[in-house]
């Protein structure tokens, strides 16, 4: 199950529009920016840069933090041609 690093900001939500579209279901993560928390050892381990929002994938290539650039949604429409358009 994708893991979803964000807070409630802009940014943060636009994420979740991908899973939410194609019905992938993904585990919310929050990351309270007004706290620091994106400035944790365990959040920096996942972005270099201590930005929201990150997208996991644990069945990814050795569970890295992957970005929405590199996100391979064709992972995620194989047999569903009508979420794919």
């Amino acid at each position: 199950m994708l893991q979803l690093h964000t807070w409630a900001t802009l940014d943060g939500r636009k994420i979740s529009i991908m899973p939410e579209e194609l019905g992938v279901p993904y585990e919310l993560c929050p990351v309270n920016i007004a706290k620091d928390e994106q400035l944790k050892p365990e959040y920096v381990a996942l972005n270099q840069n201590s930005k929201i929002p990150v997208l996991v994938d644990p069945e990814g290539p050795e569970g890295a933090p992957i970005t929405l650039a590199a996100l391979p949604t064709s992972r995620f429409t194989r047999g569903r041609p009508e979420r794919a358009s």
